[in-house]
């Protein structure tokens, strides 16, 4: 039942936590990460339902024209002459 982390190839946790206590850019990806999530949190909390209701309509519009699904046009010999 259980498999053994080495069994899987992935490194043991106090081994990746040890390591990335060596590594620096790894501290500031992690503050990056969670300065950029709680900007975004903080700009969805501000915005005014108008706003939201907007941006849902766009997105929408963005799913519907993907959907669509045309065909790629075949090209002729006299196009690929352009």
């Amino acid at each position: 039942m259980g498999a053994r982390n080495s069994a899987q190839g992935r490194r043991p946790a106090a081994l990746a936590a040890a390591e990335a206590q060596d590594d620096p850019s790894v501290a500031l990806k992690l503050i990056y990460v969670t300065l950029s999530r709680f900007m975004s949190w903080m700009v969805l909390r501000i915005r005014s339902d108008a706003t939201k209701e907007i941006e849902i309509l766009v997105l929408r519009h963005q799913l519907a024209v993907l959907q669509r699904g045309t065909p790629r046009p075949r090209m002729s010999w006299p196009d690929r002459a352009v």
